[in-house]
């Protein structure tokens, strides 16, 4: 493919569209049940299926994404994946699918979705650099945040006229395709030399896949036990549950924006000071008697996660081969998708262990923050060294 000379803004426009398909999988999930009443014989959980096969089939996608550029090039590789997205997004439009045809084609946008996931943080690290990149890591997650928010509308919205009419929210993806025909091919891409084969990440690298892996496992309660919080203590209605949990979702989209002044005024220490940002978070949520609490600590939470994520990527893209970024991010996707199954179980297991009921789900939080706390304080009076150099 010819690449074609583009502006500066436009180039900008063109890099940060590739977030959007960061949120393709989310906006099936206003759908889910409108199609247990399409599929009246089918169980819950094989309904459920339909949504979380996405995350699961995104894993080979996030493993593999960085593979399929060193073999046949950035491009390319995003092509495929918007021919999976595609295909396995609209196919239910025009045709009716058995339900387990249905849920191939999701793996198929699901697989699609693990090599999306990766690619725009490696794009931004390959255009750009210093103070600038860590800008546009910033809008990227901004432009991540506000895109699930207005899929989600969308499919919502789509849904109403009819199930089938919901599919087609798949065809925002046809807007980062076009941005991707006219942009340049990443130069990183274009310098992967055959002398560089194989794994060969430093510890730092390392470090922050895994510090992805760890947050996320103490994070994953505010993301799935708001509600129970709110409804079952008798708080409010599963309306105000929505409105508490879509204030993390705005959060996120804030911090992007703000992410390069958090950098310059913390440095190497905005790592710690997230956490304890997330834990304070927490912390509200756990001891919260009233909705107040509630939307602080969601806000505070969304805010500090947010802003650990991009920090993680702007990190990465400092000590990670620029010819290993695309697999060094997609690991750390893989790791950040199948934590959260791991954290159901471990919290399932503490919550027995102390005979907690099965509706009691504050321990979660309060377990979640003084674990931020202690990471977090650790870090912000022992920041990494590795950064000290470079920021």
């Amino acid at each position: 493919m010819k690449d074609s000379k583009i502006s500066g803004s436009v180039l900008a426009i063109c890099v940060l569209s590739i977030y959007i398909l960061q949120c393709i999988t989310s906006g099936i999930n206003p759908a889910l049940a409108s199609l247990g009443e399409l599929y009246p014989d089918v169980s819950l959980s094989t309904i459920t299926m339909v949504s979380t096969i996405c995350m699961l089939a995104s894993m080979p996608g996030n493993l593999l994404s960085g593979t399929f550029v060193k073999k046949i090039g950035f491009k390319q590789t995003m092509f495929i994946a918007f021919g999976f997205a595609l295909v396995g997004g609209l196919t239910p439009f025009f045709i009716e699918c058995h339900i387990y045809v249905l849920i191939f084609l999701r793996a198929m946008v699901g697989f699609a979705y693990g090599i999306f996931m990766p690619m725009g943080a490696s794009c931004i690290s390959a255009f750009y650099q210093d103070e600038k990149r860590s800008k546009m890591l910033g809008y990227g997650s901004s432009v991540s945040g506000l895109s699930s928010m207005i899929i989600i509308l969308i499919g919502g919205w789509l849904v109403n006229i009819s199930v089938r009419m919901m599919w087609l929210y798949h065809l925002i993806v046809l807007l980062p395709m076009f941005c991707v025909m006219i942009m340049p091919t990443p130069p990183q891409q274009d310098e992967i030399s055959q002398k560089q084969k194989g794994i060969n990440w430093s510890h730092d690298t390392w470090f922050f896949i895994i510090a992805q892996g760890v947050i996320i496992f103490f994070l994953y309660p505010i993301l799935v036990y708001m509600s129970n919080i709110i409804v079952t203590e008798g708080m409010g209605s599963s309306v105000d549950a929505g409105y508490v949990s879509s204030v993390h979702s705005f959060a996120c989209f804030i911090s992007g924006f703000v992410f390069s002044y958090l950098l310059k005024m913390f440095k190497k220490r905005l790592f710690g000071t997230t956490l304890l940002c997330i834990a304070c978070g927490f912390l509200c949520v756990a001891l919260a008697e009233n909705l107040l609490l509630l939307y602080i600590g969601n806000v505070l939470s969304g805010f500090g996660y947010m802003t650990f994520v991009t920090y993680c990527m702007d990190s990465l893209s400092r000590v990670t081969k620029s010819s290993q970024l695309s697999t060094a991010l997609g690991v750390g996707f893989a790791c950040s998708t199948i934590v959260p199954t791991i954290s159901v179980y471990v919290f399932s297991f503490i919550g027995q262990f102390m005979n907690i009921s099965d509706g009691n789900v504050r321990y979660m939080f309060i377990i979640s923050s003084i674990a931020f706390l202690m990471f977090g304080t650790f870090f912000f009076l022992r920041p990494r060294k590795v950064m000290s150099e470079n920021i």
